[in-house]
């Protein structure tokens, strides 16, 4: 009796497996941005374009100590953006936006995300990737609103 259902069962996978089954295939993708600095969210605006944030690669500036990496320091700078993808194009349409990161430009706070509201304005999330007593240090950045 085991003979017969091991049989049967054999039987039912080799249908299944030559009757006709494609094979899974690659997917294909294609590049519609590059050169972005840390790109963070990724939102449809009421336009229809694709909006990204960037936090940027942080700076010159005041430093503060990195919470992830022994014995390095986060620098302020200004090279977070927001990048506006549509239409075949690529642009940067806001720059200047607050930044921090190590002086190899990772280990990034910045710009996070971007949303709109009903009426099509938008709302940048920005991060502060450090311990809150040290942000003063800074002076008066936009870090963590």
């Amino acid at each position: 009796m085991k003979l017969k259902q091991f049989g049967i069962t054999f039987l039912s996978v080799c249908i299944v497996a030559f009757s006709g089954m494609k094979a899974a295939e690659a997917a294909s993708f294609s590049v519609i941005a590059d050169g972005l600095n840390n790109p963070r969210g990724l939102t449809f605006g009421p336009d229809g374009s694709l909006y990204v944030t960037e936090a940027g690669t942080g700076g010159k500036g005041a430093c503060v100590p990195s919470p992830s990496v022994a014995n390095q320091s986060l620098c302020y700078g200004t090279t977070g953006a927001v990048t506006k993808i549509g239409n075949g194009t690529q642009e940067r349409i806001l720059t200047g936006l607050p930044s921090l990161a190590l002086p190899d430009g990772t280990d990034t706070s910045g710009p996070q995300d971007i949303k709109f509201d009903a009426t099509g304005k938008p709302y940048i999330a920005i991060g502060y990737g450090s311990n809150p007593t040290f942000r003063a240090t800074l002076g008066n950045t936009d870090l963590g609103k």
